[in-house]
């Protein structure tokens, strides 16, 4: 969600980083049943290994 700054920041704090909007667009509608709102609303993080 993203107006949740504070948990985003925490997941940042260990090694997360925020997906393009782009990215995060076709990866909720591709594993996902939600409605375009939530789409909208929504962010989506990603952690790289090593």
């Amino acid at each position: 969600w993203k107006a949740a700054s504070w948990a985003i920041q925490f997941y940042e704090a260990y090694g997360f980083t925020l997906v393009s909007s782009y990215e995060k667009d076709r990866l909720l509608r591709k594993h996902w049943n939600i409605p375009e709102r939530q789409v909208e609303t929504s962010v989506v993080l990603r952690f790289k290994r090593g």
